[in-house]
């Protein structure tokens, strides 16, 4: 069922980063730039650890919305909803574990010695 509902929202945000590129407005393009990498990030869906809500991506998509609507309306851009401020602590959240797990890999990598070969 996820990989299903997975696809399908993978499927639109490509198709919405096509139109993206055309809005003349930058801060509405780089909102809805981010809101669309924020929805590439399954972790949004991981309650505990990330900080995510099943329904963090729902809420991300109707704020991308609530942010066309303003512009269509030729009204300012609203201030960046809860959910994206939320997306955008369980996006650094997990760049920061990212981090900190090449670190670890690093330094257990820097600490083997290759044993010579016999020939």
């Amino acid at each position: 069922m996820w990989s299903e509902w997975e696809a399908g929202l993978k499927n639109r945000t490509g198709t919405l980063r096509t139109t993206i590129i055309r809005l003349r407005d930058r801060e509405l393009r780089e909102r809805l730039t981010k809101t669309m990498e924020l929805l590439d990030l399954s972790e949004l869906m991981t309650q505990g650890v990330w900080g995510g809500s099943p329904l963090l991506p729902r809420q991300l998509c109707d704020h991308a919305i609530e942010c066309l609507g303003a512009f269509v309306r030729n009204e300012p851009l609203p201030p960046a909803a809860e959910a994206f401020e939320t997306a955008k602590r369980v996006e650094l959240a997990w760049l920061e574990n990212a981090a900190e797990q090449a670190m670890e890999l690093e330094a257990e990598n820097v600490g083997r010695v290759r044993a010579p070969r016999n020939e």
